[in-house]
């Protein structure tokens, strides 16, 4: 055949079907059709179907051209039934008739309900003891790991009554909090908790468990089945228990339906007998017949008429099979159509909430619902219905809490909405559902917070009839090992059957025959009087359990058997009705009459052993236990009558049932029996005697039976054998001989390649099972891997090797080169594994290379079976790759390619291995067995590469990374292929770009809680009252901390607990990029709750911290969500729901006119604009449309009367996070609020605002020398006040205020407000006299009154100047002596660098000196005597700044200077001068005179006022990160921190200063505002200023030293720059700051990485050759004169030159500059 351009990956097929392009002769398509009937249907094709083919194939041609032709003649093609079976067939020319659905019966509709919780649930923190009134929460909670364990706390649990269950001192257990839905119906009197229930085949105990069960406990996979199944020998004639049920309805006449939604499920699959097949339904929807793509045609269903013509009548002498085939088609075809149809037209009362659908377990039962609300319209009407969904993810071995957290809400909500719904539609009593789970896990946790599998559960039912409000079952006593019921680590033996809980339901639904529900629970017998009837479980029901009540006696059975082995659960029963069947006939002739149903039997504790008195045979011995109903009268049933029927029933089970059993009646009896003798001779005596023979047969077998095999599981086998097999017990190894002699197609290649391809994911490694030898795998070179293994073989039922291995699922491919194998057994394998699990006995596929049987592709079909060898290659290769392939349909494939060639053999089964595949996941990877214990085998593999899908649809993220072929986006974590990943996926995404500590502003409220609130991290409430201001917008304007640029790319909102009239529904979010520029239009727009209007859903609890990641909102909350990329929705919507889009499409994708929205013709609906606002259905419009968040996007109601609805065809909105612009501070304006705009309260409970960082602020270069330290003005370590203090505009009462403000501890320090209006704050001057440059800001919150916390900070610098002082009677200067504890001064040499010189006058007359900024001179220890002994006066901490400057303590360091007399004189002391003593080199106090020695002079500028406002400069200002007003540190508890971070042990706000590198000696920092406006007080418990101590020199800065040409002018982007084009620091804003001076300096402050656009008001604006400051609303500042030069008159907006212009007209330009030394 030739080639057709192929459609679709075929990368992963071994083949696929091509065609060629053919004219329009119709001999050419008749033969192309005869080839393929031949090819397709080995030319079974009826000359009929060959003219449709025909026919279908010019239609296509003549209207879409021959491609299209070719291609529909393959689908056809491929839907004949000859195709489908081995029959021919022969027309009877008429169209096929539908199969009529069953009639519906008048009986009332009921329906089952079944909800599998996936992996085995927890129940038991789901159903727990309380925490208050139950004495066994101590116990529950110890066992589940205390404190750091698992177990529920009592804020963890709601109480229910727990009386029922009769625990002694327990009346309350208590429900996980997240399944509150549980508790209301529990407590409405609906629901049922069934205790401690799970499979069982009978009662069992400690003692008997093991030899009683017959299941895989413990396994996923067997205990699904057996919940599901509920029939533990497997009797029953079909595979689930509903479907059985509904095999007995059906008989009764009922019309029954059965579906499973999105999975197969056993449960309700009936007997294949009735030919009713369950349905599978999908969430995602239902297409129709002809929706689908590869049926429709472009405008019309142009196949449907070919398609009836392939599948009209046939007549008589037809194959049955095809004729089966095409009338399974035509119904299946019209069943869909039909049910798709209604349920489109299905509408429901209540929303299920898409947010809350872990598992999608909220839209399983939303279909659910639609299904049961459509029961009369599905056929001719549903009477019973049967429904199976599932929840996955329980397994929770790790992290049980986070399982939980993740999945109840979902559950909650699901099940909730669901009753609501049931309630809604009139039919709670006839609808019951059931929760529950393959089983239960162990009540000791893990070492991963999680719990292990085990068996008893706690389990829920619920419905209108239920009889509720009680605990079912036995709850445990206990919770220790010690209990009967616990076997180990908390695994509980079940002291309820699935049986009992079934059996009741059985009944309500209408089976009450004990023969009936025989079939339905085949097992139910063995539980005796342990079973439920309807009468226990429904408010309905009348059933009692007969049988019961009565006596109850025990007599033991024993039977001779050949091998050693229990008795089946058939020939348990077929003793048992033996036993029934006999005393119905006995007490009918005492008693008149005797049903079987009034006794009950079953057979428990088997035990075998070795028979005493038939050598050779093994006992097996039982208990019958008969229950007798206790209807019969008082003493009809004797211990004695018992033992003689059970006995007598045990020896005609031994001649007919028990298979292999010695008969025990082939010797006559010694006294006559009862019933007729089966004996091989006739009784010599009539029969009455009740006891059997207790002869042995006459000829017992001569020779003990052996068998010459072991036992293939000895954890199961009862005995095992004597004697050893003499072969393998399944399968001998395939024959050693091959079939060919292939012989090699080149010489040896080179052993090894010389480079291998790497592969980039790191290799796990285990020995699996006993291995002798430990073995090991690393990678020897860059892809190159030496995997050594030993243990005896991958063969037989358990497995013995070494394994490299990967966790992974789904399809794939994976291929490996062996490059070499050493071992030195034949059979030694090496090669390439997947395999189920890691245990030694796990089902796996595997291919092999072996030294001495070549290649070998064997497998291990299911768990601790035998393995299977499929092929063997006998030629051994010395290098050859693998390649194991799993499809999507989960078959196996495995190749080989032999060295040199290109192409890949295939070798070994093609298979299905479910096994493998049905779980959460399996492995792949290397495996190497030795074949000996003692030896080990070396494999050298490369070239690995394990190739995917790369779609996140398909592979995790983890299994994207494991690929050789793909790669994870860092950012969502989709997987692409390799290279292909967008740019944008590097960039830092945050779950919100408003980090916890963002300063938030409201705006329209005259009061609200807190503005932080909304940013907080948590579900507290963040209220606005809006009242009187109705008509003003209502928002808030956030400040992030964090300083960085950031792109917003969507907005969420979490609703709050109450008050769904007061969320808001519109939003308009704002950004700038400085605080002085315009606000830009993000997006503005609806917000999409997703729940229809009142009732938004609520988040129960506040102040509950909110889990988020970028991609997804935290599901445990309610939140709305809307992407916030302004794209022009008029075209488009946002993926997947596109319930933004706005456009005016109204035709559906098959061309039908949309209905408008306000209309109910012809289809009445509740998707108004009134029930649905906000979601764009506002006005008399058709157009598409989401509001309920339909999964497939824009859709809308037709005007079809027979297609209710239909999807549109609108395009997913492309969003790239680059088109987005990012911004600095954000507003978010609400627009409206759900209860309109009278509502004068508007509440959220947190908005997050995903999107991405910029980068971090690059912290400026400081080109100074020094130590950088966790704070420059610390106190020193020996507690010598090194740093003063001085308090502006309050007063602190703590008498030692000035130790607690950086004394290195969380010691409160309070600034009450005084009365001068000034911004409080404090100064701190280091005593030291070094420069420092800060870099930082640290303020730690106080211990309690959080309204006192500064919220806003203004931190500020100054240098201090000062003057040499010389006398005139020398020409030396006075210098600070550093070496004396109390520092005198002396007169040394002069030196104008050194700070110990450079002496300064305090405005106030203090004498300071710079080296010792916060000292002062004290004339006091000059005074007369106390000169000789102090040095003369010294310099002490300033009075000033520890008192304060009015404190009559201060005056007692004020002078004077008197330039007449040159004499500085003592307000302290009145009349003393300073004075020098020339031969004790001091300065001292003495009365003023005329001498030279007390004359001073000063070169310098000694009066510099420092203490003037303008010596300040700003360093920065703004808002405090915000912190919880509950963030609180305690009194007095030491502070570490360090440069890079704050004490993480402690709350504080922290400020990074990126931009400052100007050093400076002295601080102060202002709080101009504190968190509640009304506080008379600031607080805080430390200030750490973090930055760099320089060195010691002098750095001298001069403010505003003209350094720059006057030619300097803008270059470039605005960039001021000098005549050598050399650029200045950074751009500044001037935020209308009064100094014009320091606006002057901030013009040259200016870096050409941020360019100034024209137009926004910056310092620095490019304005022809001119650098303006730029100050608000065009303010002239209060220096300059409105007349001086360059002021003028200025527009609004516009500002006057700051500067001097010089004559030719350019501005002259300043900027700070440091110099000195270093």
């Amino acid at each position: 055949l030739g080639k057709m351009v192929p459609v679709g990956d075929m990368s992963q097929s071994m083949g696929f079907l091509t065609f060629p392009f053919q004219t329009n002769n119709g001999t050419d398509v008749g033969s192309k059709i005869d080839e393929l009937s031949t090819l397709m249907t080995a030319g079974r094709l009826n000359s009929e179907n060959k003219q449709v083919l025909l026919d279908a194939h010019a239609y296509f041609h003549q209207n879409y051209g021959a491609e299209s032709a070719d291609r529909v003649l393959l689908k056809l093609m491929s839907a004949t039934p000859e195709f489908h079976t081995s029959n021919t067939l022969r027309k009877a020319g008429s169209p096929r008739a539908i199969t009529p659905p069953p009639e519906k019966s008048s009986s009332q509709y009921k329906a089952i309900v079944y909800i599998n919780l996936s992996g085995g649930a927890d129940s038991f923190n789901i159903l727990a003891p309380g925490a208050s009134g139950c004495s066994l929460y101590n116990e529950y909670f110890d066992e589940r790991g205390k404190g750091a364990g698992i177990g529920l706390t009592s804020d963890e649990m709601v109480p229910i009554d727990a009386s029922s269950a009769r625990i002694p001192g327990c009346d309350r257990l208590g429900v996980h909090k997240f399944l509150s839905a549980y508790k209301d119906i529990f407590d409405e009197g609906k629901g049922i908790f069934f205790a401690n229930m799970g499979h069982l085949h009978k009662p069992v105990t400690k003692d008997n468990w093991l030899t009683e069960t017959k299941t895989d406990l413990f396994s996923h996979h067997t205990m699904r089945q057996e919940a599901q199944v509920v029939d533990a020998f497997r009797e029953g004639e079909g595979p689930g228990v509903l479907g059985r049920m509904l095999d007995i309805l059906e008989r009764h006449g009922h019309a029954v339906g059965a579906t499973a939604v999105n999975a197969r499920a056993p449960m309700i699959d009936g007997s294949p007998a009735t030919g009713r097949l369950a349905d599978a339904m999908s969430t995602d929807g239902i297409l129709k017949m002809f929706d689908r793509n590869f049926l429709k045609g472009d405008d019309n269903q142009q196949l449907r008429q070919f398609l009836e013509s392939l599948h009209a009548e046939t007549d008589d002498n037809s194959g049955v099979f095809g004729n089966a085939w095409s009338q399974s088609f035509v119904d299946i075809w019209n069943k869909t159509d039909a049910l798709v149809a209604e349920i489109r037209n299905a509408d429901l009362a209540t929303t299920f909430t898409t947010g809350l659908n872990s598992g999608g377990i909220s839209t399983q039962l939303k279909l659910i619902a639609r299904l049961i609300k459509i029961r009369d319209q599905r056929g001719k009407g549903i009477n019973r219905d049967v429904f199976f969904c599932e929840m996955g993810g329980y397994d929770s071995h790790a992290k049980l809490r986070s399982v939980f957290e993740d999945k109840l809400p979902s559950l909650n909500h699901a099940v909730a909405s669901f009753w609501a719904e049931i309630k809604a539609q009139g039919l709670q009593n006839s609808v019951t559902v059931v929760q529950g789970s393959e089983f239960g896990r162990t009540i000791t946790p893990n070492s991963n917070d999680g719990s292990d599998h085990a068996w008893g559960g706690n389990y829920f039912m619920f419905g209108g009839d239920v009889k509720g409000g009680k605990i079912m079952g036995e709850y445990p006593r206990s919770f220790k090992e010690s209990d009967p019921t616990n076997i180990g680590r908390g695994r509980l033996i079940p002291t309820t059957s699935w049986d009992a809980l079934w059996y009741g339901i059985t009944q309500w639904m209408g089976i009450t025959d004990p023969d009936e529900i025989e079939y339905v629970l085949p097992n139910s017998e063995n539980f005796g009087c342990d079973l439920f009837t309807d009468y226990d479980l429904f408010n309905t029901g009348q059933q009692q359990l007969i049988g019961c009540g009565g006596a109850t006696h025990t007599t033991p059975i024993t039977f001779q058997v050949k091998e050693p082995r229990f008795l089946t659960g058939e020939e348990q029963k077929v003793v048992c009705r033996l036993a029934k069947r006999s005393t119905s006939r006995l007490y009918t002739r005492e008693l008149g009459a005797f049903d079987l149903s009034q006794s009950r039997c079953y057979v428990k504790d088997q035990v075998v052993v070795h028979s005493v008195d038939y050598p050779g045979l093994f006992d097996v011995n039982g208990i019958a236990v008969l229950n007798f109903d206790g209807s019969l009268p008082d003493g009809t049933v004797s211990v004695g009558t018992v033992d003689a029927l059970s006995l007598a029933s045990a020896a005609t089970a031994s001649d007919f049932a028990v298979q292999d059993a010695l008969p025990q009646s082939e010797a006559p009896s010694e006294q006559p029996s009862m019933q007729p003798s089966v004996s091989s001779e006739p009784s010599y005596a009539p029969s009455y005697s009740a006891m059997p023979s207790s002869l042995p047969s006459e000829a017992p077998s001569l020779v003990p039976s052996q068998t010459t095999m072991p036992s293939d599981e000895p954890s199961i086998s009862i005995l095992p054998s004597e004697s050893p097999s003499i072969m393998p017990s399944i399968s001998t190894y395939p024959t050693p001989y091959p079939s060919t002699n292939a012989p090699s197609l080149s010489t040896f290649p080179t052993p090894h390649p010389t480079a291998w391809t790497p592969f980039e994911h790191e290799f796990l490694s285990m020995d699996i099972g006993s291995v002798g030898i430990a073995g090991t795998s690393f990678e020897k070179e860059e892809g190159l891997y030496l995997v050594e293994g030993s243990g005896d073989d991958i063969w037989g039922n358990a497995d013995q090797f070494h394994y490299m291995y990967l966790a992974t699922s789904g399809q794939l491919t994976f291929t490996a080169t062996i490059e070499s194998f050493e071992a030195s057994y034949h059979w030694a394998k090496g090669g390439i594994m997947i395999r189920s699990s890691l245990s030694a006995a796990a089902s796996h596929y595997s291919l092999f290379l072996t030294p001495g049987n070549g290649l070998t592709q064997q497998r291990r079909d299911t768990n601790g079976v035998s393995s299977t060898s499929i092929e063997t290659n006998y030629y051994y290769y010395p290098s050859v790759t693998f390649r194991v392939v799993v499809d999507e349909n989960n078959i196996f494939r495995a190749f080989y390619k032999s060295p040199g060639s290109t192409y890949w053999t295939g070798v070994g089964a093609v298979k299905s291995m479910i096994s493998i595949t049905s779980g959460s996941g399996f492995f792949v990877g290397i495996a190497v067995s030795a074949h000996d214990r003692t030896a080990v085998g070396v494999l050298h593999v490369g070239n690995v590469n394990l190739t995917r899908t790369c779609s996140s649809e398909t592979i995790t993220a983890a299994q994207c990374d494991q690929s050789s072929n793909c790669e994870a986006g860092e950012l969502t974590g989709t997987c692409y292929n390799k290279g292909e990943v967008p740019s944008w996926e590097s960039l830092e995404s945050v779950s919100s770009i408003f980090d916890v500590g963002s300063t938030v502003t409201s705006f329209g409220c005259t009061q609200d809680d807190n503005g932080n609130r909304a940013v907080d991290g948590t579900t507290a409430r963040m209220f606005c009252d809006r009242t009187g201001l109705l008509e003003e917008p209502t928002g808030l304007l956030i400040t992030p901390t964090h300083q960085r640029m950031s792109t917003a790319e969507r907005l969420r909102v979490y609703a709050h607990t109450n008050c769904p009239h007061c969320d808001p529904v519109s939003f308009k979010v704002e950004g700038r990029t400085e605080s002085t520029s315009e606000w830009v239009l993000i997006r503005e727009g609806d917000l999409p709750w997703k729940i229809i209007n009142p009732d938004p859903g609520r988040n129960i609890y506040q102040n509950l911290q909110i889990s988020s990641t970028y991609a997804s909102g935290d599901n445990s909350f309610v939140y709305t969500e809307v992407t916030l990329y302004n794209h022009d929705y008029q075209t488009c919507g946002s993926a997947p729901f596109q319930n933004d889009y706005r456009g005016i499409l109204s035709t559906t994708t098959n061309g039908h006119t949309c209905q408008p929205w306000s209309a109910q013709s012809p289809h009445t609906h509740s998707r108004t604009p009134d029930n649905y606002p906000y979601t764009g259905l506002d006005g008399d419009h058709n157009y598409c449309r989401n509001p309920d968040n339909e999964p497939g996007g824009a859709w809308c109601y037709t005007m079809d009367p027979n297609v209710r609805w239909q999807y549109c065809d609108v395009p997913d909105c492309v969003e790239d996070p680059l088109t987005l612009n990012e911004y600095y501070e954000y507003k978010i304006t609400w627009t409206s609020t759900r209860g309109g705009p009278d509502q004068p309260t508007l509440q959220l409970g947190e908005i997050e605002v995903p999107g991405f960082l910029g980068p971090e602020p690059v912290t400026a270069t400081v080109d100074y020398a020094g130590e950088y330290v966790s704070n420059i003005v610390q106190l020193s370590d020996d507690d010598e006040i090194n740093v003063q203090f001085k308090i502006y505009g309050a007063y602190s009462s703590s008498p030692d205020w000035n130790k607690m403000v950086v004394n290195g501890d969380t010691t409160k320090l309070t600034l009450n407000y005084d009365e001068s209006g000034d911004t409080p704050g404090v100064a701190l001057y280091p005593d030291d006299g070094k420069f420092s440059v800060v870099t930082g800001l640290r303020i730690y919150t106080a211990n309690n009154g959080p309204g006192s916390d500064p919220v806003q900070y203004s931190i500020e610098g100054r240098t201090v100047g000062g003057a040499n002082v010389k006398g005139r009677l020398f020409n030396n200067c006075w210098s600070l002596n550093e070496s004396d504890r109390i520092n005198p001064v002396s007169v040394v040499d002069c030196d104008s660098s050194s700070p110990n010189q450079k002496f300064y006058g305090y405005g106030l007359g203090e004498i300071r000196v710079k080296s010792r900024p916060g000292r002062c001179m004290d004339p006091r220890f000059g005074y007369q005597e106390n000169a000789a002994i102090y040095g003369g006066n010294v310099f002490i901490p300033c009075y000033s700044d520890t008192y304060g400057e009015d404190h009559h303590y201060a005056s007692i360091h004020y002078f004077t200077y008197d330039s007449t007399t040159e004499q500085i004189k003592s307000v302290y002391y009145p009349g003393y001068c300073l004075d020098y003593d020339l031969e004790e080199n001091y300065v001292y106090m003495e009365l003023c005179n005329t001498d030279q020695n007390q004359k001073f002079h000063f070169e310098g500028d000694f009066d510099e006022s420092t203490e003037d406002e303008a010596s300040w400069n700003l360093i920065s200002e703004g808002n405090l990160p915000w912190i919880s007003e509950f963030h609180r540190n305690p009194q007095s508890v030491a502070i570490s921190s360090s440069y890079e971070s704050g004490d993480t042990s402690k709350y504080y706000m922290d400020v990074a200063l990126y931009d400052h590198v100007i050093p400076y000696q002295e601080y102060r920092i202002l709080f101009p505002e504190t968190r509640s406006p009304s506080s008379s007080s600031v607080h805080f418990a430390e200030i750490e200023l973090p930055g760099l101590k320089l060195q010691d020199g002098e750095y001298v800065v001069n403010d505003l030293t003209p350094t720059m040409p006057t030619e300097a002018v803008f270059v470039g982007s605005g960039v001021c720059a000098d005549a050598n084009n050399n650029e200045f620091d950074r751009v500044h804003k001037a935020d209308n700051q009064a100094s014009s001076e320091r606006c002057v300096a901030w013009c040259w402050n200016m870096k050409s990485d941020n360019h100034v656009p024209v137009g926004t008001q910056y310092v620095g604006q490019r304005e022809g050759k001119f650098c303006r400051c730029l100050f608000d609303n065009g303010s002239v500042p209060e220096l300059i004169p409105a007349d001086a030069d360059g002021a003028g008159s200025w527009a609004q907006g516009e500002a006057p030159i700051v500067g001097i212009k010089d004559p030719g007209d350019y501005l002259e330009c300043y900027k700070f500059e440091v110099t000195g030394n270093p």
